[in-house]
C-alpha cells in the first residue's frame, strides 16, 4: 500500500511538470496607431500590433470603438499585429481602445487613443449659392428651368433646395461642390391675372449642413385673359309645323362658334318647358324631340 501511495505521488509530479500552466501566462499591451481626428462618416485604418504572448500562444486583439460596436480579430501568432478599418457617425471625441487576448483567455491591458471626429475638423457649412438663373417672365402653365451652384469650404459632395415662391420647392441630384444644377418649374395663377415670385435656392453637403438662402430673382407670371365670342344665332328650327297632341316630334338646329367652340342647343318649347342637347362641333346641327298635350275638343 506504501509503494502504491509513493508511486501516485511520483505520477502527479510528473504531470504538474510536463503540463502547462494556462493562467501562468502573460500578454504585453499592444502598440496602437491611426489618425486621431476625421470627419463623420470617414473610414480610418487603425493597426494593433507587437503584443507578445509569453508562452508563446495564439492571440486576437479586441478594438473597442468607443461609440458602442467592437471587433474582434481572428487568431494570429504572437507578435504579428493587424490592421482594421472604422468609422464613427457623429461629431465627438471617442475613446477608441485595444487589448490583446490570447487562445486561453489570458488578457492584456488595454491601451486608449482619443479619437475626434468633427471637433477641430468640423464639417462647415456650404456657400451661400449663387442667384438662380433663368428666365424673368412667362405664362401661366409653362414650364421654366432655372440653374445655380454653390461651393463647399470641405470639398463635399452638395444639393440644391430651389424655393419657387408659391409654396412648393424641388431639390436636384448629388453634385461635385462648385458644379451647377438646374431644376423646372411650372407656376399657375389665374386667368387676366399677373402676380411675381420670388425665387431662391440653398445647398446642402453630404453631412446634412444646408446652406442660408440665395438672393432671390423675381419672375413675373402672367394669365391671358380668356376671350370668348358667343356662337352666332341658331338656325330656325326645322321640323313639322304642326301636329297632334301626345304625338313625339324631333326638330333640327345648328350655328357656328366664332371661337371654335363646341356648343349645345337648348330647346324652349313654348309650353314653359325647354331641352338642352349634349355639346356638339361648331357647325354642327342637332336634334331634339317634344310631345305636346293639349285638352281634347
Amino acid at each position: 500500500m506504501k509503494k502504491f501511495i509513493l508511486t501516485l505521488a511520483l505520477a502527479l509530479s510528473l504531470l504538474a511538470i510536463i503540463t502547462p500552466a494556462f493562467g501562468s501566462a502573460t500578454l504585453t499591451t499592444p502598440a496602437l496607431s491611426g489618425p486621431t481626428s476625421g470627419i463623420p462618416g470617414t473610414y480610418y485604418t487603425y493597426t494593433a500590433k507587437a503584443a507578445i504572448d509569453s508562452d508563446g500562444y495564439q492571440i486576437r486583439y479586441i478594438f473597442d470603438w468607443g461609440d458602442g460596436t467592437s471587433y474582434t480579430s481572428s487568431p494570429r501568432a504572437s507578435g504579428t499585429g493587424i490592421s482594421t478599418i472604422h468609422k464613427w457617425a457623429t461629431q465627438k471625441t471617442y475613446a477608441l481602445r485595444v487589448q490583446a487576448k490570447n487562445i486561453n483567455g489570458v488578457i492584456s491591458d488595454w491601451v486608449t487613443m482619443p479619437v475626434t471626429i468633427g471637433t477641430g475638423n468640423v464639417n462647415k457649412v456650404p456657400n451661400v449659392p449663387t442667384t438662380p438663373q433663368g428666365p424673368t417672365s412667362g405664362i401661366s402653365g409653362s414650364s421654366y428651368s432655372y440653374s445655380t451652384s454653390a461651393t463647399d469650404p470641405d470639398g463635399n459632395q452638395v444639393k440644391y433646395t430651389f424655393l419657387w415662391g408659391d409654396g412648393t420647392t424641388s431639390v436636384t441630384g448629388v453634385v461635385n461642390s462648385g458644379t451647377s444644377a438646374s431644376a423646372f418649374h411650372v407656376w399657375t395663377v389665374a386667368a387676366g391675372s399677373t402676380k411675381t415670385f420670388s425665387v431662391t435656392t440653398t445647398a446642402t453637403d453630404s453631412f446634412g449642413l444646408t446652406s442660408v438662402a440665395s438672393s432671390p430673382i423675381s419672375v413675373t407670371v402672367t394669365a391671358p385673359a380668356i376671350s370668348n365670342t358667343p356662337p352666332a344665332a341658331p338656325s330656325f328650327p326645322d321640323g313639322p309645323m304642326t301636329g297632334l297632341s301626345g304625338q313625339p316630334y324631333s326638330f333640327v338646329t345648328k350655328t357656328t362658334d366664332p371661337d371654335g367652340d363646341k356648343v349645345k342647343y337648348t330647346f324652349d318649347w313654348g309650353d314653359a318647358t325647354t331641352s338642352t342637347t349634349s355639346l356638339v362641333n361648331s357647325g354642327t346641327t342637332s336634334s331634339a324631340s317634344h310631345t305636346w298635350t293639349v285638352a281634347s275638343g
